[in-house]
């Protein structure tokens, strides 16, 4: 996706990369209920960051910082 999108992505495109390489993708029906904690995507230019957690990639939880 990197090299294709010229190396920029926007949050939504970092955010769908992360939600593709979380742990249940790999093995959904194990019994080991493998799960990725938590996943941010950073947005420097914007001041802020978006936390997802438990695999919940429709429900991110922003946190604005100063410069």
């Amino acid at each position: 996706m990197g090299k294709e999108a010229g190396w920029k992505m926007t949050s939504a495109q970092v955010r769908d990369a992360l939600k593709g390489m979380s742990a249940k993708q790999y093995n959904p029906d194990s019994e080991d209920k493998h799960m990725t904690i938590w996943s941010a995507v950073f947005e420097p230019a914007s001041n802020k960051v978006t936390y997802y957690f438990y695999e919940n990639y429709d429900k991110g939880v922003e946190v604005a910082f100063g410069k």
